[in-house]
C-alpha cells in the first residue's frame, strides 16, 4: 500500500513522469488513476509550468476531463486522435 509520503514524492514530478509511472504496474495506476488523487496531476501542472515559464501556460483542467486525460492529451507523444 502506498504511504502519504509516497503520494507527497509523486507530486513533485511532471505530468510526463506520472505517465510513465502509471503505466509501470497496475498498483500504482489505480493510485494514480484514482480521482482521489486528482491533486498530485495537478500539482505536476504546476510544476511543468514552473519548469518550463517561458512556455505557453498549461491551462486548467476542464470539467468534462480527468486530470490524467488532460496530462495524456498536452504531454503525452502518442496520437490522441482516432482514424475513423
Amino acid at each position: 500500500q502506498f504511504q502519504p509520503s509516497s503520494v507527497q514524492i509523486l507530486s513533485l514530478v511532471e505530468p510526463q513522469d506520472l505517465l510513465v509511472l502509471a503505466r509501470t504496474c497496475k498498483k500504482l495506476r489505480g493510485v494514480l488513476m484514482s480521482k482521489t488523487n486528482a491533486d498530485i496531476w495537478k500539482a505536476a501542472r504546476e510544476n511543468a509550468q514552473r519548469s518550463q515559464p517561458y512556455e505557453a501556460p498549461v491551462p486548467e483542467c476542464p470539467p468534462d476531463m480527468s486530470e490524467p486525460e488532460l496530462a495524456r492529451f498536452l504531454f503525452d507523444e502518442t496520437c490522441n486522435v482516432s482514424a475513423s
